[in-house]
């Protein structure tokens, strides 16, 4: 379980994403991927020994860590402010407290679990910049949630980000015209 909680860590990119320029972010979430790739080749093609031991497990598994700084660089890169803020919590949170639901509950709970996190997650960015509508946060949620439950044979993460991210930003369009 801890592995899993450790992604966690990435919750400074939405935190900086809100307070912060998107190149700043971008430049942030550059450095926290070149850290856990240069962790990554010390610990496996390097005869380095990371000391402190915690090193070692900080980042692990490291594919997956990777494939979350990945999505959430990607989803800042692409969408707007409120929807990559959005997919970030979706990816962080949901995905991460839903992976740890769904070994002690199964199937149902990590669904529930997953809808609970993400939808609490948008509607309390939400409630900051009143910009995107609580239907689009809703939609968005239950489209995650369904890519949770189709598994497709790509990353979770990614799935999850990018069909939630496509689906709040198509909602959004009608909104400008």
């Amino acid at each position: 379980m801890i592995k899993r909680i450790n992604r966690l860590i990435v919750l400074i990119l939405p935190l900086a994403y809100h307070f912060g320029k998107r190149s700043n972010v971008l430049v942030l979430n550059a450095v926290i991927l070149a850290g856990v790739l240069s962790i990554v080749y010390l610990k496996h093609h390097s005869d380095v020994k990371l000391k402190p031991k915690f090193l070692n497990e900080i980042f692990a598994p490291e594919l997956k860590f990777l494939f979350l700084c990945g999505v959430c660089f990607l989803s800042i890169l692409f969408f707007n402010k409120i929807v990559a803020m959005n997919v970030m919590l979706f990816v962080i949170l949901g995905n991460t407290l839903a992976d740890v639901a769904k070994e002690r509950y199964g199937r149902v709970g990590e669904l529930v679990v997953f809808l609970y996190v993400g939808l609490s997650c948008s509607l309390f960015i939400l409630f900051f910049p009143f910009v995107l509508d609580w239907r689009v946060a809703l939609f968005g949620c239950f489209a995650g949630a369904i890519i949770r439950t189709i598994n497709l044979p790509v990353n979770t993460d990614i799935s999850v980000g990018f069909v939630s991210g496509i689906v709040m930003s198509l909602l959004l369009i009608p909104a400008f015209i």
